[in-house]
């Protein structure tokens, strides 16, 4: 499948030519960022074991090619996962073998180099890692607890070695700020360094790296959580005016958000009541595990101190709606159609859901990420509030 974008100066095309050798047939799926900046999901069929994808990229991207439809594991055996560069790349990979051939990128030879060094490291988290989910099914499948202090034990090593992985990969991307392999691991690793540290190694990044997609992503996840007005207006997520409405929010009374029936509701209406925030989406299979125990304790609560509110990151609001009349969330239900690249993603600092926010009366956020409704502590902080 061929797929088109805007033109763009700093866009190129990649062509991608694969065979799988043990499969004949099927339905190929690569996913990407483009040269937008913008998730991208192309399919083909496989013709004798052969496929085909063309497509603009950011200078650097992550892709993951899925090779088999039914598995929903990012990290199963069936998915190729590397970093996409401009230019003819070639994959050639063994159905029921993980590890797949790619050659024409230099950023993932570059990337197979690193793996190379920290290979004993990565060898001894994943022993642990397969160790400690062999446990956990035995665990599921028995009832018995005889496995819990094997299982924390073996959660802190994998925690331990991944934690070494972190290091070194921290050393890499100081060392290395013009390499593109730098963005893409300071990507993978941010969500394990401090805020403050991520932002100190993303401004060390040479322009390229900043401009190219893995250092989109690193900008994404960073710029939400920092309150540093000196960065953002240094790294815009969008535009500068984007960071000039964000800068002028002072609550979150400020905003102005759809409900069901398409009026917009202005949430100065809420003044004078604490504030608990699903933030969710229709695809969010958590998201929507979770509502069974968030319908349980809204009635717990009186609406006069606490209000309950949804507020869905769909783009598509037939897709809300449908969702809504199947699951029934309770409590005010809203939409925001810009999902995460809106202001109020952005200023709840939500980079995913299921993410829930708790604000007090004068609409002062207290809790950017809380816990899951079905976490007892979730409870114990609403109950908090009211004492």
């Amino acid at each position: 499948m061929k797929c088109f974008s805007q033109p763009n100066p700093t866009s190129t095309g990649f062509q991608i030519t694969g065979h799988i050798t043990g499969r004949n047939t099927g339905t190929v799926v690569l996913m990407h960022m483009n040269n937008t900046n913008e998730y991208h999901r192309d399919s083909t069929v496989l013709d004798h074991g052969s496929f085909s994808f063309f497509c603009n990229v950011r200078a650097a991207s992550e892709a993951l090619i899925w090779t088999n439809m039914q598995n929903k594991d990012f990290d199963d055996q069936s998915v190729i996962r590397f970093i996409l560069s401009p230019g003819a790349i070639q994959i050639s990979k063994i159905d029921g073998i993980k590890k797949a051939t790619i050659t024409g990128s230099p950023h993932q030879d570059e990337k197979e180099k690193w793996d190379h060094v920290k290979s004993s490291q990565i060898d001894t988290a994943e022993y642990y890692f397969q160790t400690l989910r062999t446990l956990v099914l035995r665990k599921k499948q028995t009832g018995h607890s005889d496995y819990a202090k094997q299982i924390d034990s073996l959660g802190q090593l994998v925690e331990a070695a991944r934690g070494v992985i972190t290091k070194m990969d921290v050393g890499y991307i100081a060392s290395h700020p013009e390499s593109y392999l730098s963005g893409y691991l300071l990507g993978k690793r941010c969500r394990r360094i401090p805020v403050d540290s991520v932002k100190l190694l993303y401004n060390a990044l040479a322009d390229s790296v900043k401009n190219s997609s893995v250092g989109y992503e690193v900008l994404s996840y960073v710029y939400p959580l920092t309150n540093d007005t000196a960065f953002r207006a240094k790294n815009p997520l969008f535009d500068q005016d984007f960071n000039k409405q964000l800068a002028g929010i002072r609550s979150i009374h400020d905003f102005k958000l759809q409900d069901l029936s398409g009026k917009w509701v202005d949430f100065t209406s809420f003044k004078g009541k604490y504030l608990v925030i699903d933030m969710w989406a229709s695809w969010c299979g958590p998201c929507i595990k979770t509502i069974p125990a968030w319908n349980k304790l809204i009635p717990q609560y009186n609406p006069k101190l606490i209000q309950f509110i949804t507020v869905s990151m769909d783009t598509e609001v037939d897709a809300w709606k449908r969702s809504i009349a199947q699951h029934k969330p309770g409590g005010s239900a809203f939409i925001e159609p810009r999902a995460f690249n809106s202001l109020f993603a952005v200023y709840c600092k939500a980079l995913w859901v299921s993410h829930y926010v708790i604000a007090d009366p004068t609409g002062h956020i207290l809790n950017y990420d809380a816990p899951h409704p079905d976490n007892p502590k979730f409870k114990q902080i609403i109950d908090n509030l009211i004492k």
